[in-house]
């Protein structure tokens, strides 16, 4: 086998078992587009997060309701914390409100996280386009961490 062609394999097999990435920000299948950004925790390289933390989002063009599980109504629903997992993606919360606790089993281990909040139907399906906003976080289980849960 020719060199090149060694040095291309490691470069291929990165490439075919990637995990696609997800989609962010975009809009609402109607009027303005819907946007929903992730307040806090935020991608900061030199915060460490505590395990127990309150996740806050902001939500703009769309109406937050209760009726979570209910039908679907356009423009209506609420968000959904998410956590990469491999190529997969763990809901860690949901609510019709402004945060959502991490607290207990629902603790983010120590390490290295992508999270992000993601409007969804009151139905629980993602808008389509899908409207998310992501950040990667470090948590660390210190005195020095930042966040705990309520506050």
């Amino acid at each position: 086998m020719p060199a090149m062609s060694k040095r291309a394999l490691p470069f291929l097999a990165a490439v075919l078992t990637a995990c696609p990435p997800p989609p962010l920000d975009s809009g609402n299948q109607t009027g303005p587009p819907a946007e929903v950004r992730l307040l806090f925790p935020e991608t900061n390289p030199d915060v460490a997060y505590c395990p127990d933390i309150t996740a806050y989002a902001a939500v703009d063009e769309f109406t937050l309701s209760d009726d979570i599980g209910g039908n679907p109504v356009p423009g209506e629903g609420h968000w959904h914390l998410i956590r990469a997992v491999g190529c997969e993606e763990a809901v860690l919360g949901e609510t019709s409100g402004s945060y959502i606790e991490l607290t207990g089993g629902a603790a983010l281990a120590p390490g290295n996280h992508t999270l992000w909040a993601e409007l969804v139907g009151n139905d629980h399906q993602p808008l389509d386009p899908p409207v998310r906003f992501e950040a990667s976080i470090r948590v660390e289980d210190s005195e020095d961490c930042v966040g705990g849960a309520g506050g």
